[in-house]
């Protein structure tokens, strides 16, 4: 009998990973909650709103958490804001 294992060798990626600072202070930042998320969005926008100081947060909930958000609301926000969350519960 022949094994075959999934877990395959892949070399070691070597080097310095750079991120860009984020900073939301002073910027629209927006939310698209699905709806499914309990909590954790609200919270977010909340935590957002008092440590980082954006300018504002506009939160949007889908009123069907499995269906895309409406075209003019992506829009909406992609005009008014600097930044947007998708929110996605599993």
């Amino acid at each position: 009998m022949r094994v075959l294992s999934p877990v395959g060798q892949r070399p070691a990626v070597i080097g310095e990973q750079h991120r860009k600072a984020v900073r939301v202070s002073g910027e629209v930042i927006g939310i698209i909650d699905d709806g499914l998320s309990g909590a954790y969005l609200p919270h977010l926008a909340a935590t957002l709103q008092q440590a980082a100081e954006p300018a504002k947060v506009v939160y949007w909930t889908k009123t069907n958490g499995g269906a895309p958000a409406p075209l003019s609301v992506i829009e909406q926000l992609a005009r008014e804001c600097d930044a947007v969350i998708v929110g996605v519960a599993l």
